[in-house]
C-alpha cells in the first residue's frame, strides 16, 4: 500500500516538473504598479591598500555595448567624492536597462 502511495506521488511529481531552462520572456506592464518613492543608485566604493578612500577628479560609467558613458549628467557634488563612493546605475536608467543583462 505504502509502495503504490509513493508511485502515485513520485508520478504526480514527474509529471509537474518542467525541464525548461529559457527565461521568462513576458513582458509586463508595470506603468500601473504603486511606487514607493524610494530611489536606488548603486555605487562603488574605491580604497587603496591602507583603506583610505581614493578620490577621483573624474569618472566614467560606460555602456560596452553602446559606448554611453551612464556617469555624463552627475557632477561632483551629486556624489561623494570625498570618501570615494562613486555611483555605477541609478534609477535614472530604469526603463534603459530594466529586464536585460548589461
Amino acid at each position: 500500500m505504502i509502495a503504490k502511495i509513493t508511485l502515485i506521488l513520485l508520478s504526480f511529481f514527474l509529471l509537474t516538473c518542467s525541464d525548461k531552462n529559457e527565461p521568462d520572456t513576458e513582458v509586463v506592464d508595470c506603468s500601473s504598479t504603486i511606487c514607493t518613492l524610494n530611489f536606488v543608485t548603486i555605487t562603488v566604493s574605491i580604497k587603496d591598500t591602507s583603506d583610505n578612500a581614493v578620490v577621483l577628479d573624474s569618472f566614467e560609467v560606460l555602456d560596452t555595448a553602446t559606448g554611453e558613458n551612464l556617469a555624463k549628467d552627475i557632477s561632483a557634488e551629486e556624489y561623494h567624492n570625498d570618501q570615494g563612493i562613486y555611483p555605477l546605475i541609478s534609477d535614472a536608467h530604469r526603463i534603459q536597462y530594466q529586464n536585460k543583462t548589461t
